[in-house]
């Protein structure tokens, strides 16, 4: 049966988003003798109610009656800018924000005090993480708070976010700053082209569990951290670039499923001075593959945790095609304390342990097998200094180990029969293009009566998924782009900058180049111009 089609008004405004979310629960299948009229019928009265009560004003929405369901509902994106980078002018944006919603952050260097909670499936975004710098002020731990009881996809893009205390010397709890969490049910997330600097718990902390350890709400959470720095991100006893937390014993109770989407991904990200760059535990499952790591402080550079630490042990990793270099504190490269996984293929340049496996709770330990112990980890085409890894270079640490940690038993040397790695980039990634520009910011000199200086260029180039389909403006008489529009898949596309010093007297002069794409999860991008005109002496 063709869908039958409805245009109506429906209200954006926040009250009457909740009739829009229940209008689509109830769909359910047609019942006998109930035909697509009565659906029509029932959709339409709904979109008059939303109209009635609001009295706001309105934007199309597009309902979708089919043959099994009520109706799928889909509604237009919105960008909503914050006045500024304050904690209280990005919360209000977002409250005024529903799922799909975008709230940009304008470029700048903004004190942050407090926490932003977000509830919807919105994308904050900022100016590019050079360009849009939130630095963490007050006594609040958390920076932003991600709670999304949804499929909605949120997501965090383009900021910086600093805690400017760290890297902090010694342990309080009370100071262990967290940049971003994603928690209780954020399907979908992603985190990319940001920077994280001076955290004392984590740049970014998954979560997926809420409650003590005997009463516990579970909420699958699964999404991708990928292009995003990670500096100095460290306090003794914590001190993560990413870490990720499970669903304890319900996330126990679940297959291992490796290879799969379910998963924190960390992907092609750079992590400096953490304590451990990725760290993990309370059942949590996470994906560790095309990092660069280098100047790890005082512990390992991958971590899972064993139920020790914390209630219950990490359940799955998958490590692979990671760069760990060396560091003046001699760290060790992968350590593992419990759960099953594979490690493969990564690059050790270090003097220490590539590798080490161990568990925590082996003095509670009443024989094998342990809870939560390394029962099925799979270890092949790994290489420290230029060499194989072999069993020789793999540490079983602790006394009587080898007790319950047993090569061809709990862990193997060679490739898991049978595994394909999940599909690389993150399809979350490729979702929408990405405008990257090969400089922010030009500068001309030039003298009264003289010439017009040298003209100058920068390249436009996609770095998303999709095609990028950008335009060009500028704000200045005396500047000029060429050419105005380009498109890119992947290459990189060059503009030339021209500025004509005509009827222009001595003096510094700024103007903008924008560059626009609609459907870019970082639109616009900004170059910023100056002109420095100078008299003849």
């Amino acid at each position: 049966m063709k869908p039958g089609i409805i245009y109506c008004s429906v209200s954006r405004q926040k009250s009457n988003y909740k009739i829009y979310r229940i209008t689509k629960k109830i769909g359910k299948p047609r019942k006998k003798g109930e035909t697509v009229q009565h659906h029509k019928i029932i959709l339409g009265i709904v979109a008059i109610l939303s109209i009635l009560i609001s009295g706001h004003s309105t934007t199309f929405t597009k309902l979708v009656v089919t043959y099994y369901n009520l109706a799928t509902i889909e509604v237009k994106r919105s960008l909503i800018t914050a006045a500024s980078g304050s904690r209280d002018d990005i919360q209000t944006a977002v409250d005024q924000a529903i799922a799909g919603d975008i709230v940009q952050i304008p470029a700048g260097t903004f004190d942050f005090n407090g926490t932003v909670i977000v509830k919807e499936g919105i994308h904050i975004r900022g100016e590019g993480r050079d360009n849009t710098v939130l630095t963490k002020a007050g006594t609040e731990r958390y920076m932003f708070r991600f709670k999304v009881l949804s499929n909605d996809s949120p997501a965090f893009s383009a900021i910086k976010l600093v805690d400017p205390e760290g890297p902090y010397a010694v342990y309080d709890i009370n100071k262990a700053s967290i940049g971003v969490e994603m928690a209780y049910g954020c399907c979908d997330f992603r985190v990319f082209d940001c920077e994280f600097e001076g955290f004392g718990c984590a740049g970014v902390i998954t979560r997926e569990y809420w409650g003590s350890s005997s009463s516990v709400t579970w909420w699958k959470t699964r999404g991708v951290i990928y292009n995003s720095r990670f500096i100095d991100c460290y306090m003794p006893g914590l001190g993560y670039g990413a870490n990720v937390q499970g669903g304890r014993d319900k996330a126990w109770d679940e297959p291992l499923d490796l290879g799969s989407d379910w998963a924190t991904f960390i992907e092609d990200n750079y992590f400096s001075g953490c304590r451990h760059a990725i760290a993990s535990g309370d059942g949590a499952r996470y994906v560790c593959r095309y990092n660069l790591i280098e100047n790890n402080r005082r512990s390992h550079a991958i971590y899972a945790h064993g139920p020790l630490l914390s209630s219950r042990g990490t359940r799955k990793y998958e490590i692979y095609e990671n760069v760990v270099k060396e560091s003046a504190d001699y760290p060790d490269g992968v350590c593992i304390r419990g759960g099953d996984g594979v490690i493969f293929n990564n690059t050790f340049d270090i003097s220490a342990w590539p590798i080490i496996l161990t568990h925590d709770n082996l003095s509670l330990c009443k024989g094998w097998p342990c809870q939560d112990q390394i029962r099925e980890l799979y270890i092949w085409g790994n290489s420290c200094n230029s060499n194989p890894v072999t069993r020789n270079n793999i540490l079983l640490e602790k006394k009587d180990i080898e007790v319950i940690l047993r090569e061809n038993r709990d862990f193997f040397m060679y490739k898991k029969p049978g595994y394909t790695p999940y599909t690389y980039p993150h399809p979350l990634r490729t979702n929408e293009p990405f405008i990257s520009i090969s400089t922010f910011s030009l500068e001309f000199n030039a003298t009264i009566a003289g010439d017009n200086p040298p003209n100058q260029t920068f390249q436009i180039s996609n770095s998303g998924g999709g095609a990028d389909d950008w335009s060009i403006t500028d704000d200045a008489d005396w500047l000029s782009v060429n050419p105005t529009s380009g498109s890119s898949t992947g290459k990189a596309i060059e503009h030339t900058v021209s500025v004509n010093i005509g009827g222009l007297s001595a003096g510094t002069y700024f103007g903008k180049i924008s560059i626009a794409d609609p459907n870019a999860a970082n639109n616009p991008q900004l170059v910023k111009v100056t002109l420095e005109l100078t008299s003849i002496p």
